[in-house]
């Protein structure tokens, strides 16, 4: 038995990590492919300064990752957030660190095993309090961490997404008063508007049709039995469905 719940849990945060990584590397892929490899068939007569060069492609791996991820979130938004409070979160406790009767007391940190909120657990020399319902994460996991934290909440990556996207057309208008290439600033400029009244729009939608998640996820507590399977009942179904 625990070596099947090993496998449900690993095979569960194998997939949160995969999403996040195939996020990041399509993302690394597209702005190599279209703002950094077109420059090595620039003739080389023209001259074309090496920091307007770093500003396009540092513009373009922001607006494809807000891209990605605004399409991740309109497909998967609901499932994802299921999927962060099955694998739950960690805070590590710096302040409890020096205390040898909080390292004697925790228990270690095992995989696999999950952990009720609050409770404290040692890996690696650090302590660590549970922060999710139930918690079957690594607390030392940079992919695990990030993933509770932008999904921990439903209207926590749409809000994230647009601050993001406020800081890009804050930068970009910047660019268009002081920058001597304004031209090309401020299409870029138009799109990225585009972009944050897009993601606004979106997140006001992803809200409205998440209520009901929240509804749930707020009554019951969340008390997941593992990864592979997920307690809340998504779409909610009738009443009559589930006597039934």
């Amino acid at each position: 038995r625990d070596r099947y719940q090993r496998r449900v849990h690993g095979g569960g945060r194998q997939l949160c990590h995969q999403q996040l990584k195939t996020l990041l590397h399509s993302t690394v892929s597209i702005t190599y492919y279209v703002a950094i490899l077109p420059l090595q068939f620039i003739d080389p007569s023209v001259h074309f300064p090496g920091p307007c060069c770093l500003t396009l492609a540092a513009f373009v791996c922001m607006d494809c990752f807000a891209v990605l991820f605004a399409q991740l979130q309109h497909q998967d938004l609901q499932l994802n957030v299921v999927r962060a409070h099955q694998l739950g979160g960690w805070e590590w406790q710096w302040e409890l660190g020096g205390r040898l009767w909080c390292m004697t007391k925790a228990a270690d940190w095992k995989e696999g095993t999950a952990y009720p909120r609050g409770t404290l657990v040692n890996h690696r020399g650090h302590l660590y309090k549970s922060d999710g319902s139930m918690n079957v994460a690594s607390p030392a996991s940079t992919w695990d961490w990030l993933y509770w934290f932008l999904f921990r909440d439903v209207d926590r990556s749409p809000r994230f997404l647009v601050l993001m996207q406020c800081l890009v057309v804050g930068s970009l208008l910047m660019l268009v008063t002081n920058s001597q290439h304004w031209e090309l600033y401020f299409v870029m400029l138009l799109f990225n508007y585009g972009l944050l009244w897009w993601f606004v729009l979106q997140r006001k939608t992803l809200l409205y049709k998440s209520m009901p998640l929240s509804m749930q996820l707020v009554a019951a507590g969340f008390q997941p039995s593992g990864l592979g399977a997920v307690p809340v009942v998504w779409p909610p179904q009738p009443a009559e469905a589930k006597g039934q």
